[in-house]
Protein backbone atom coordinates (compact mmCIF):
# COMPACT_ATOMS: atom_id res chain seq x y z
CA UNK A 1 0.00 0.00 0.00
CA UNK A 2 2.65 2.36 1.16
CA UNK A 3 4.45 1.49 -2.07
CA UNK A 4 1.84 2.95 -4.02
CA UNK A 5 1.24 5.98 -2.20
CA UNK A 6 5.01 6.60 -2.40
CA UNK A 7 5.07 5.96 -6.24
CA UNK A 8 1.30 8.27 -5.86
CA UNK A 9 3.67 11.04 -4.87
CA UNK A 10 6.46 10.97 -6.80
CA UNK A 11 4.25 10.75 -9.96
CA UNK A 12 2.58 14.04 -8.25
CA UNK A 13 6.53 15.90 -8.08
CA UNK A 14 7.39 15.11 -11.45
CA UNK A 15 4.14 15.83 -13.59
CA UNK A 16 4.46 18.27 -15.96
CA UNK A 17 1.30 20.47 -14.21
CA UNK A 18 3.77 22.02 -11.53
CA UNK A 19 3.42 24.34 -9.72
CA UNK A 20 -0.71 22.30 -9.44
CA UNK A 21 -1.00 19.40 -7.35
CA UNK A 22 -3.11 16.07 -8.11
CA UNK A 23 -4.69 16.68 -4.72
CA UNK A 24 -6.08 19.92 -5.35
CA UNK A 25 -7.64 20.71 -1.86
CA UNK A 26 -4.67 22.28 0.40
CA UNK A 27 -6.03 21.17 3.54
CA UNK A 28 -6.31 17.31 2.59
CA UNK A 29 -2.83 17.43 0.86
CA UNK A 30 -1.25 19.17 4.00
CA UNK A 31 -2.83 16.53 6.27
CA UNK A 32 -1.75 13.60 4.07
CA UNK A 33 1.82 14.87 4.02
CA UNK A 34 1.72 15.68 7.81
CA UNK A 35 -0.01 11.83 8.49
CA UNK A 36 2.95 9.96 6.78
CA UNK A 37 5.54 11.98 7.88
CA UNK A 38 4.26 11.72 11.76
CA UNK A 39 2.89 8.39 12.34
CA UNK A 40 4.00 6.43 8.80
CA UNK A 41 7.81 6.92 8.42
CA UNK A 42 8.57 6.62 11.96
CA UNK A 43 6.87 2.94 12.56
CA UNK A 44 8.36 1.89 8.63
CA UNK A 45 12.39 2.71 9.91
CA UNK A 46 12.87 -0.93 11.24
CA UNK A 47 12.70 -2.18 7.54
CA UNK A 48 14.37 0.14 5.47
CA UNK A 49 11.37 2.04 3.53
CA UNK A 50 10.86 5.26 5.43
CA UNK A 51 13.34 6.94 3.62
CA UNK A 52 12.63 6.54 0.30
CA UNK A 53 8.86 7.13 1.24
CA UNK A 54 9.48 10.46 3.31
CA UNK A 55 12.08 11.71 0.09
CA UNK A 56 8.44 11.18 -2.23
CA UNK A 57 6.64 13.04 0.39
CA UNK A 58 8.84 15.61 0.58
CA UNK A 59 8.78 16.13 -3.32
CA UNK A 60 5.09 16.17 -3.14
CA UNK A 61 4.93 18.75 -0.58
CA UNK A 62 7.75 21.23 -2.69
CA UNK A 63 5.81 20.85 -5.96
CA UNK A 64 2.77 24.03 -5.34
CA UNK A 65 5.93 26.23 -4.25
CA UNK A 66 5.79 29.18 -2.70
CA UNK A 67 3.75 32.28 -4.65
CA UNK A 68 1.98 33.60 -4.22
CA UNK A 69 3.84 36.35 -1.68
CA UNK A 70 0.29 37.42 -0.05
CA UNK A 71 -0.28 37.42 4.06
CA UNK A 72 2.95 36.01 4.29
CA UNK A 73 1.84 32.15 3.63
CA UNK A 74 5.58 31.93 1.43
CA UNK A 75 7.47 32.24 5.25
CA UNK A 76 4.89 29.55 6.82
CA UNK A 77 5.07 26.85 4.07
CA UNK A 78 8.77 26.77 4.54
CA UNK A 79 8.79 27.36 8.18
CA UNK A 80 5.88 24.27 8.17
CA UNK A 81 8.26 22.26 6.03
CA UNK A 82 11.63 22.38 7.73
CA UNK A 83 9.32 21.80 10.99
CA UNK A 84 8.16 18.56 9.52
CA UNK A 85 11.59 17.65 8.00
CA UNK A 86 13.40 18.42 11.17
CA UNK A 87 10.87 16.47 14.09
CA UNK A 88 12.76 14.50 16.58
CA UNK A 89 12.13 11.34 18.38
CA UNK A 90 10.99 11.62 22.23
CA UNK A 91 13.58 10.26 24.39
CA UNK A 92 17.03 8.67 23.11
CA UNK A 93 17.89 5.85 21.20
CA UNK A 94 17.24 7.62 17.53
CA UNK A 95 18.39 6.20 14.48
CA UNK A 96 19.76 9.04 13.49
CA UNK A 97 22.38 11.93 14.88
CA UNK A 98 20.75 14.49 17.08
CA UNK A 99 17.75 12.71 17.52
CA UNK A 100 15.69 13.19 14.51
CA UNK A 101 12.97 11.14 13.35
CA UNK A 102 13.79 11.15 9.37
CA UNK A 103 17.09 10.58 7.67
CA UNK A 104 19.67 13.28 6.76
CA UNK A 105 18.86 12.82 2.80
CA UNK A 106 14.85 13.83 4.11
CA UNK A 107 16.28 16.82 5.86
CA UNK A 108 18.82 17.91 3.08
CA UNK A 109 15.51 17.60 0.20
CA UNK A 110 13.58 20.10 2.47
CA UNK A 111 16.36 22.43 2.69
CA UNK A 112 17.35 22.29 -0.69
CA UNK A 113 13.83 23.33 -2.07
CA UNK A 114 14.30 27.12 -0.71
CA UNK A 115 17.38 27.53 -1.95
CA UNK A 116 17.83 25.35 -5.10
CA UNK A 117 16.28 26.32 -8.57
CA UNK A 118 13.98 22.97 -9.65
CA UNK A 119 15.24 21.77 -12.74
CA UNK A 120 18.33 24.18 -12.70
CA UNK A 121 16.50 26.91 -14.68
CA UNK A 122 17.93 30.39 -13.70
CA UNK A 123 17.15 33.53 -12.25
CA UNK A 124 16.85 35.24 -15.42
CA UNK A 125 13.76 33.22 -16.31
CA UNK A 126 12.13 36.07 -14.31
CA UNK A 127 12.86 38.75 -16.75
CA UNK A 128 8.92 38.20 -17.67
CA UNK A 129 7.74 39.31 -14.46
CA UNK A 130 9.08 42.52 -12.84
CA UNK A 131 10.11 42.12 -9.02
CA UNK A 132 7.29 44.25 -8.25
CA UNK A 133 4.09 41.80 -9.23
CA UNK A 134 6.02 38.75 -8.11
CA UNK A 135 4.64 39.54 -5.16
CA UNK A 136 0.85 39.39 -6.92
CA UNK A 137 0.73 36.37 -9.00
CA UNK A 138 -1.75 33.94 -8.43
CA UNK A 139 -2.55 30.61 -9.26
CA UNK A 140 -4.93 31.88 -12.26
CA UNK A 141 -2.29 34.07 -13.52
CA UNK A 142 0.01 31.00 -13.80
CA UNK A 143 -2.06 29.59 -17.25
CA UNK A 144 -1.18 33.46 -18.62
CA UNK A 145 2.48 33.73 -18.38
CA UNK A 146 5.60 31.33 -17.85
CA UNK A 147 6.32 31.51 -14.19
CA UNK A 148 9.42 30.00 -13.40
CA UNK A 149 10.17 26.89 -10.63
CA UNK A 150 11.67 29.00 -8.14
CA UNK A 151 13.28 28.51 -4.74
CA UNK A 152 12.17 31.12 -2.56
CA UNK A 153 15.93 32.30 -2.41
CA UNK A 154 15.68 33.53 -5.84
CA UNK A 155 12.11 34.44 -5.84
CA UNK A 156 13.00 37.07 -3.15
CA UNK A 157 16.58 37.82 -4.21
CA UNK A 158 15.52 41.29 -5.56
CA UNK A 159 12.77 42.10 -2.98
CA UNK A 160 14.93 42.96 0.05
CA UNK A 161 12.83 42.92 2.65
CA UNK A 162 11.13 39.73 2.11
CA UNK A 163 15.13 38.00 1.26
CA UNK A 164 16.24 39.48 4.44
CA UNK A 165 13.23 38.04 6.26
CA UNK A 166 14.21 34.42 4.74
CA UNK A 167 17.86 34.47 5.72
CA UNK A 168 17.23 35.80 9.38
CA UNK A 169 14.26 33.77 10.18
CA UNK A 170 14.46 30.69 8.30
CA UNK A 171 17.63 30.03 6.73
CA UNK A 172 20.12 31.15 9.31
CA UNK A 173 18.12 28.74 12.06
CA UNK A 174 18.05 26.14 9.74
CA UNK A 175 21.73 26.08 9.26
CA UNK A 176 22.56 26.31 12.87
CA UNK A 177 20.40 23.54 13.66
CA UNK A 178 22.50 21.35 10.88
CA UNK A 179 25.37 22.75 12.22
CA UNK A 180 25.91 24.08 15.92
CA UNK A 181 22.38 23.91 17.75
CA UNK A 182 23.84 25.54 20.32
CA UNK A 183 24.87 28.53 18.95
CA UNK A 184 23.42 31.54 19.80
CA UNK A 185 22.36 34.20 17.48
CA UNK A 186 20.68 37.62 18.17
CA UNK A 187 17.04 38.25 18.67
CA UNK A 188 16.52 39.01 14.97
CA UNK A 189 16.85 35.49 14.09
CA UNK A 190 14.24 33.29 14.64
CA UNK A 191 14.57 29.64 16.59
CA UNK A 192 12.66 27.47 14.18
CA UNK A 193 9.39 25.72 16.08
CA UNK A 194 9.97 21.97 17.30
CA UNK A 195 7.68 19.01 16.86
CA UNK A 196 8.61 15.56 18.71
CA UNK A 197 6.96 12.06 17.83
CA UNK A 198 6.53 8.95 19.94
CA UNK A 199 9.20 6.46 19.35
CA UNK A 200 7.64 4.49 17.32
CA UNK A 201 6.63 0.60 19.19
CA UNK A 202 5.93 -3.22 18.09
CA UNK A 203 2.67 -4.84 17.70
CA UNK A 204 3.45 -5.83 21.08
CA UNK A 205 3.37 -2.46 22.27
CA UNK A 206 7.31 -2.41 22.72
CA UNK A 207 9.34 0.24 21.34
CA UNK A 208 11.13 -0.05 18.79
CA UNK A 209 15.02 -0.56 19.08
CA UNK A 210 17.32 0.31 16.96
CA UNK A 211 20.47 -1.85 16.58
CA UNK A 212 22.65 -0.47 13.88
CA UNK A 213 25.45 -2.22 12.41
CA UNK A 214 28.68 -0.45 11.32
CA UNK A 215 27.87 -0.21 7.98
CA UNK A 216 24.82 0.89 8.69
CA UNK A 217 26.38 3.42 10.69
CA UNK A 218 28.66 4.48 7.94
CA UNK A 219 25.52 4.89 5.44
CA UNK A 220 24.01 7.19 7.73
CA UNK A 221 27.00 9.52 8.77
CA UNK A 222 27.89 9.71 5.39
CA UNK A 223 24.36 10.87 4.16
CA UNK A 224 24.75 13.51 7.39
CA UNK A 225 28.17 15.11 6.39
CA UNK A 226 25.80 15.21 3.07
CA UNK A 227 23.67 17.74 4.59
CA UNK A 228 26.22 19.46 6.22
CA UNK A 229 28.31 19.93 3.42
CA UNK A 230 25.29 21.76 1.61
CA UNK A 231 24.44 23.71 4.95
CA UNK A 232 28.71 25.21 4.48
CA UNK A 233 27.85 26.18 0.84
CA UNK A 234 24.53 27.69 1.28
CA UNK A 235 26.15 29.68 4.26
CA UNK A 236 29.29 30.69 2.02
CA UNK A 237 27.15 31.46 -0.69
CA UNK A 238 25.23 34.01 2.10
CA UNK A 239 28.56 35.11 3.17
CA UNK A 240 29.10 36.13 -0.21
CA UNK A 241 26.06 37.51 -1.38
CA UNK A 242 24.94 41.26 -1.94
CA UNK A 243 21.46 41.29 -0.38
CA UNK A 244 22.67 44.42 2.56
CA UNK A 245 22.56 42.00 5.70
CA UNK A 246 25.59 43.57 7.02
CA UNK A 247 24.17 42.61 10.60
CA UNK A 248 24.28 38.94 10.19
CA UNK A 249 27.63 38.78 8.39
CA UNK A 250 29.29 38.28 11.94
CA UNK A 251 27.51 35.35 12.40
CA UNK A 252 28.65 33.87 8.95
CA UNK A 253 31.91 34.40 9.77
CA UNK A 254 31.52 33.04 13.78
CA UNK A 255 29.56 29.99 11.92
CA UNK A 256 32.15 29.15 9.65
CA UNK A 257 34.75 28.92 11.77
CA UNK A 258 33.13 26.58 14.47
CA UNK A 259 32.89 24.56 11.45
CA UNK A 260 36.85 24.35 11.01
CA UNK A 261 37.63 24.32 13.92
CA UNK A 262 34.54 22.02 16.35
CA UNK A 263 33.80 18.17 15.84
CA UNK A 264 30.22 17.45 14.57
CA UNK A 265 27.80 18.10 17.40
CA UNK A 266 26.44 15.09 18.57
CA UNK A 267 27.91 13.05 16.31
CA UNK A 268 30.05 10.95 18.92
CA UNK A 269 27.51 10.27 21.36
CA UNK A 270 25.28 8.68 18.84
CA UNK A 271 27.65 6.17 17.59
CA UNK A 272 28.20 5.66 21.30
CA UNK A 273 24.87 4.51 21.51
CA UNK A 274 24.36 2.99 18.55
CA UNK A 275 27.37 0.63 18.27
CA UNK A 276 27.48 -0.74 22.20
CA UNK A 277 28.34 -3.54 22.71
CA UNK A 278 31.14 -3.15 19.70
CA UNK A 279 34.59 -1.84 21.24
CA UNK A 280 36.74 -2.22 18.32
CA UNK A 281 33.57 -1.09 15.63
CA UNK A 282 32.97 1.78 17.51
CA UNK A 283 36.84 3.21 17.14
CA UNK A 284 36.47 2.27 13.75
CA UNK A 285 33.54 4.48 13.04
CA UNK A 286 34.70 7.01 15.11
CA UNK A 287 38.51 6.89 13.06
CA UNK A 288 35.58 7.88 9.98
CA UNK A 289 34.07 10.73 11.59
CA UNK A 290 37.22 12.51 11.93
CA UNK A 291 37.82 11.92 8.40
CA UNK A 292 34.89 13.54 6.84
CA UNK A 293 35.28 16.23 10.06
CA UNK A 294 38.28 17.32 8.15
CA UNK A 295 36.91 17.08 4.79
CA UNK A 296 33.97 19.10 5.82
Amino acid sequence: LFSQVQGFLLKCSQSKLRPFHHIADDECREHLHKFLLRRICPALARIGDAESLALAVMKSWCVVGYLPFRDGNWSKSAVDLLVEANASILGSGSQYPGGYAHSPEVRLEAFKSLVDDYNDKGVSNLSAIDSESVSTVTSASFFHCDVPDLSLFSLTRNLRDLHLELIQKILLPQIIAILEPNYKVSVQSHVLPKIHLLKPKTDSGKEIEFNASVVDCLVIMEKEFRLRKFAVRVLGTLFRSVSGDGDNRCHFIELLKLVAVSEPHSMESWIDETIKDDHNQTILVKERLIEETYRL
